[in-house]
């Protein structure tokens, strides 16, 4: 077995491990009680709705037309859009100092729609995507509902032993995030260089821009609960996207789209979330 063998095996174990990990650790941190009380205000949910499953997947498409983006770049970037419910979402809520509560029970909202949405819509939304629904919903189920599931489980049964184990489970998420990253630039370094240029960084980073903003202007009156719809909406899923693109997609470029996209994001958001700390 060659060293690059090895080195993509590495790559899909530390992703898979980063997923697992990320939604498991969620569930080690939340209580029922704090899923389902902010979800209450029936208005923020839906307008929480309306932002992440229609206005957002609809500025991925708009953008990709306008700017004329090839079938790889569009489809990637509607796999992004099409993911909500980042499991990072209540950390950039706490640095920026919004409503920590509320970040939680919409992170968790925005992770099962995801679940539904995707499956459902995303056949719709790229052109000559033959996959059946079933196909999409399968890994998103097992590797993202079920470890959230068994996380909320064993905090439900045993609140000690999730808070003993939840720092653990948080460190695994971010090494394996870290390793995932530093693997995938050794393997896929002069793509993403040669990304470059392309349009996918400008049209990735036009796109976190402008979801931002979307959820900016839905977040209401209340600044903690606007700073919770802004970032709700600005920071996609990336477990959901990369496990969306890995497993359904053999083109290479639609990764490398929907990991460009992932970091830029992902940095975006939290630069902003500092920003909103120091204010």
């Amino acid at each position: 077995m060659s060293l690059q063998s090895i080195i993509k095996i590495l790559i899909s174990l530390s992703m898979y491990t980063f997923i697992l990990s990320s939604l498991f650790g969620a569930g080690l941190g939340l209580t029922v009680r704090e899923i389902i009380e902010p979800l209450k205000k029936v208005k923020t949910v839906l307008l929480a709705i309306l932002a992440n499953f229609i206005l957002i997947p609809a500025l991925a498409y708009a953008l990709s037309i306008l700017f004329h983006a090839d079938s790889a770049l569009q489809t990637g970037l509607i796999i992004i859009a099409s993911c909500a419910g980042a499991p990072f979402l209540p950390k950039l809520v706490t640095t920026a100092k919004g409503n920590l509560a509320y970040s939680i029970g919409l992170m968790v909202l925005l992770m099962v729609a995801t679940v539904v949405f995707i499956p459902l819509v995303l056949p719709l939304l790229i052109p000559g995507l033959s996959i059946s629904p079933w196909a999409i919903a399968k890994p998103l189920i097992i590797l993202m509902l079920l470890p959230l599931i068994l996380g909320l489980l064993i905090r439900a049964l045993k609140p000690n032993f999730a808070l003993l184990i939840k720092p653990f489970i948080e460190k695994t998420s971010s090494i394996s995030l870290i390793l995932w990253g530093v693997l995938a630039l050794l393997v896929d370094y002069k793509v993403i260089i040669s990304a470059y240029g392309s349009g996918v960084y400008n049209l990735t980073g036009l796109f976190t821009i402008g979801a931002l903003l979307i959820g900016y202007i839905l977040g209401g009156s209340n600044k903690e609960d606007k700073i919770v719809m802004m970032f709700g909406s600005g920071a996609r899923n990336i477990a959901a996207a990369l496990l969306v693109a890995v497993s359904n997609f053999d083109t290479p470029r639609i990764i490398t789209v929907v990991l460009i996209g992932s970091i830029v994001q992902f940095v975006f958001s939290f630069v902003l979330a500092l920003w909103y700390k120091r204010r």
